[in-house]
């Protein structure tokens, strides 16, 4: 094995146990995963851009490597181990779901963490950081109220108020906040 790929798989294995690390001694799932994201998205994070995850750190050089190179199959392989402990940490109860809402989430996360690290020192990184936060919670909400209301087959009226909405969009099936 060449050492950029012993490094990749080295770098994600670290990761995976820190994140193992962050969420064990929480009470459920959903605590486990705030306490991941709080982590992630978190200044002390944003300042480990050398020693920190491996999905944002080596993402631009493993996409620039050509098809069939070892530590892209180290790189996938990693990326899809910490896909599944955030996989774990959802409670829909629909497998495709779970993975969708999973990957929808380590998008935010580290698509937040490049852009936070990118302007670090500048008051737009702590937004950055704070948007992707809100915003991961605020999904996870309305994909909960979703859930439910298609368990239960709701009207509008009564996801919005399992939401705390004052209504639904009469012209669209989105939620207005209001």
């Amino acid at each position: 094995m060449r050492l950029p790929t012993v490094a990749c798989t080295k770098a994600f294995d670290e990761a995976v146990e820190r994140w193992k690390e962050r969420i064990s001694g929480t009470r459920d799932p959903k605590s486990a995963l705030t306490a991941l994201v709080d982590g992630y998205l978190s200044s002390r994070n944003r300042g480990l851009a050398g020693s920190g995850c491996p999905v944002a750190a080596l993402a631009t050089d493993v996409a620039r490597e050509p098809e069939g190179k070892p530590v892209k199959g180290a790189y996938l392989a990693g990326l899809r181990r910490l896909i599944g402990v955030l996989v774990a940490l959802q409670s829909t109860r629909d497998p495709t779901q779970d993975r969708s809402v999973a990957l929808a989430r380590l998008s935010t996360m580290v698509g937040a963490l490049v852009l936070a690290r990118a302007t670090k020192g500048h008051a737009l990184s702590n937004e950055i950081m704070a948007a992707a936060r809100e915003n991961i919670w605020a999904v996870s909400i309305a994909s909960k109220a979703v859930s439910i209301a298609s368990n239960r087959r709701l009207n509008k009226t009564h996801v919005s108020r399992l939401l705390g909405q004052k209504e639904m969009s009469p012209k669209r099936s989105t939620l207005r906040l209001g």
